[in-house]
């Protein structure tokens, strides 16, 4: 008997849960663009009290507490302009809501019961690259080129991969540029990556650079042209690369990076 009692209660214990199971948007958001932002909690537990709407881990912005006169849920905190909507009892699923994002609303969101707690969602600010420049035109054999990649990173954050692809006419080198991105006060922080090649014979309008960065592209073409006349050749990766070429590129700069943080 003893032993059917603890099967049950680990049965009933192992059953509860709480997950995000949807957020809009998904990942990041459109400075500007997009206004709202609507997470969904699904969660089960037999003893349901609290529920919670966690900002960046720790920091609660919407409660609810069972309270046993009304037998219902009342709301006891929210913040920073999140609703949510009305919970039931054990389980089912509670949609919040924010209006007018702002660069404050890009972090980390957590659901929460007094019985557990989901993963973690991360929402940032939608970055874009800005240009690649020659910063050293014209190319001559045997001397150093110098390119400059510029770009916009959302918040919140860290460390951004510039992924440099160069390609000549026989060979093609990969490497990742990771550069930390420090906190500016602003939604969009500045960041930037340099790369240098030695021209060879031959590479001369023939060797072109790429810089990858958040799905977009760079390329330019290595030729004896000066200052202005110099272009960008491809603004976007699926201009130069098949999706299939791309995702191998990418794919091999990440296991670069893996292979870099172990040393």
């Amino acid at each position: 008997m003893l032993l059917v009692m603890m099967l049950l209660m680990m049965a009933s214990y192992t059953s509860a849960f709480v997950e995000i199971v949807d957020m809009i948007p998904s990942g990041t958001f459109d400075m500007g663009h997009t206004t709202t932002l609507i997470i969904k909690c699904q969660y089960a537990a037999d003893n349901l009290i609290q529920f919670f709407l966690l900002r960046n881990h720790t920091e609660v912005i919407f409660q609810y507490d069972y309270n046993l006169k009304r037998k219902a849920f009342v709301e006891r905190n929210k913040k920073r302009g999140f609703e949510c909507s009305p919970l039931a009892q054990n389980k089912g699923v509670v949609t919040c809501t924010k209006f007018n994002l702002t660069c404050e609303d890009a972090t980390y969101y957590t659901c929460k019961t007094n019985v557990n707690i989901s993963k973690t969602r991360l929402l940032k600010v939608k970055s874009h690259m800005k240009k690649l420049e020659f910063l050293n035109p014209p190319a001559k054999v045997n001397q150093l080129a110098f390119f400059k990649c510029s770009a916009y990173v959302g918040a919140p954050f860290g460390a951004t991969n510039f992924v440099w692809v160069h390609t000549t006419q026989n060979h093609k080198w990969i490497n990742i540029n990771s550069v930390v991105v420090p906190p500016l006060g602003k939604c969009l922080a500045p960041a930037v990556s340099l790369k240098k090649i030695l021209i060879r014979e031959g590479d001369i309008g023939y060797s072109n650079i790429t810089c990858v960065l958040f799905g977009e592209s760079r390329t330019m073409l290595l030729t004896n042209i000066t200052g202005g006349e110099q272009e960008q050749i491809a603004d976007n990766a699926d201009k130069l690369y098949d999706a299939n070429t791309l995702t191998r590129i990418l794919k091999f700069a990440a296991t670069l990076l893996v292979i870099c943080n172990l040393r």
